[in-house]
């Protein structure tokens, strides 16, 4: 579900304990959400968006990313 999310933690170098982090909970929380065994909560989407510079509606699939000209 969050393949997006994944793509970003990759092109970012980052671990889920640094996602935990960003998004202000432990690390066991991020592994349950990314398994599909939790559910993000909102405020955890926004603040990874936030910290990714992208739209929410992307991190949870709902949006192809742009494509930039060059």
């Amino acid at each position: 579900m969050y393949e997006n999310l994944k793509a970003e933690l990759k092109k970012h170098n980052l671990t889920y304990e640094d996602f935990a982090r960003i998004a202000g909970v432990i690390p066991g929380t991020i592994v349950r959400r990314m398994s599909g065994t939790a559910d993000f909560k909102l405020q955890e989407i926004v603040k990874i968006a936030d910290y990714l510079k992208c739209s929410t509606d992307y991190l949870i699939g709902r949006e192809v990313p742009e494509v930039e000209d060059g």
